[in-house]
């Protein structure tokens, strides 16, 4: 990684990869939420979640390939 515009790269990466895991940290906690109150969460919210489960996996995988590789992330 060290190219500039390979840095630049990674960074972009690693703040979308957090701008995801934001995103998933706020719709679990809705959820949760919803469930304590003993509310019925809809399929959609669900969905939403793995939506964003699936994103936060994948962009991790870009980030670090040799863990994803290897099970770890």
């Amino acid at each position: 990684m060290g190219e500039p515009d390979d840095e630049i790269a990674y960074w972009a990466v690693a703040k979308e990869l957090a701008d995801h895991a934001h995103t998933l940290e706020r719709q679990a906690m809705a959820v949760s939420e919803r469930l304590r109150r003993k509310e019925k969460v809809k399929e959609m919210d669900v969905l939403l979640l793995r939506s964003s489960a699936k994103h936060v996996a994948a962009l991790t995988a870009i980030l670090f390939p040799a863990g994803a590789a290897q099970g770890e992330v």
